[in-house]
């Protein structure tokens, strides 16, 4: 365990690497939603202009309101 400890402190250009790597990979699947949302709520819900301005708007409403809420819950809970 001592051995892993100090192996990751002689290099943390990887460990910087890898949360770089992580980080990136949750923003972008949390984002790949935006642009397909609009075309599916004018397709296949058949929706107009107005529906789409409330989903979005409720998509990024939502996520200012729980990613607090997220972050206390994931320090809170520590890594697991």
């Amino acid at each position: 365990m001592i051995e892993e400890t100090e192996a990751s402190l002689a290099r943390p250009g990887l460990a910087f690497a890898g949360v770089f790597g992580v980080t990136f990979c949750c923003l972008l699947a949390v984002g790949a939603v935006l642009p397909v949302l609009p075309r599916y709520v004018h397709g296949p819900l058949d929706a107009g202009n107005i529906a789409v301005g409330i989903v979005i708007g409720s998509y990024a409403i939502t996520g200012l309101l729980l990613r607090p809420f997220a972050g206390r819950l994931a320090d809170h809970r520590g890594r697991k």
